[in-house]
């Protein structure tokens, strides 16, 4: 008999014993289906500026799926937020799954600034900040009531994952979501990737490729999913 290849099992689901983490798995990271909004949005990502940094589509349409899954709650309202805003590729990606989606975007200031800012008028549920970045997300996260949470942070084309990440964790609840890019890009962002991965407070991850998606609900069980 063959041995077992545990990385190729789990990348179709089998192995995985938590419901939970195999529905994640077969139906948002894996789904191959074409999703209503995908046409649409061809457009936006070829007439976005190519000076600003932007993900490969395949990792805007997980992102696309990953804020789907958590929309589908039924919840009234869908606490996003994004730091690195770039060409804003993925944060119309994840507008686009519909109005409850109220997506917060911070960015430094740029030569193009006004460009994204304009691109991104059509779009009522997103809330474009340019600035300082941490004196943004500082500013965001004190206009959270004190019960409130975030349900979905994405940590994208920004130097500061680290700070970020430590300022988001007292803002995420069990259901929460992070999602992050580039793991493996650079020695820094390896280690840190490589932390917070063991880090108590983050619940179970999953790594497919260059993205990293962590989840929060504790009562669940730890577990690291390579896919």
């Amino acid at each position: 008999m063959k041995p077992t290849n545990n990385k190729f099992l789990t990348r179709r689901g089998f192995g995985v014993h938590s419901p939970w983490a195999y529905d994640f798995i077969i139906n948002v990271i894996q789904e191959k289906l074409p999703y209503y909004a995908y046409d649409d949005l061809y457009d936006f990502c070829e007439d976005a500026p190519e000076e600003l940094p932007q993900f490969d589509q395949e990792e805007d349409e997980l992102l696309l799926r990953v804020t789907n899954s958590l929309a589908v709650r039924g919840k009234d309202s869908l606490r996003v937020l994004e730091v690195g805003t770039g060409s804003a590729t993925s944060t119309v990606y994840m507008a686009s799954v519909g109005k409850a989606v109220k997506c917060v975007t911070i960015d430094a200031p740029h030569p193009l600034t006004q460009q994204v800012r304009d691109s991104l008028s059509d779009f009522e549920n997103v809330d474009y900040r340019s600035g300082n970045v941490r004196e943004l997300l500082e500013k965001y996260l004190s206009e959270i009531p004190q019960a409130g949470k975030i349900d979905l942070v994405h940590i994208a084309h920004t130097a500061f994952f680290r700070e970020v990440m430590e300022e988001i964790l007292p803002y995420l609840g069990p259901q929460s979501m992070v999602v992050t890019h580039d793991i493996h890009a650079i020695p820094a962002k390896h280690d840190w990737w490589r932390q917070i991965v063991a880090d108590a407070r983050v619940a179970s991850t999953f790594t497919k490729d260059e993205t990293g998606i962590l989840s929060f609900d504790l009562k669940k069980q730890k577990y690291n999913y390579h896919l």
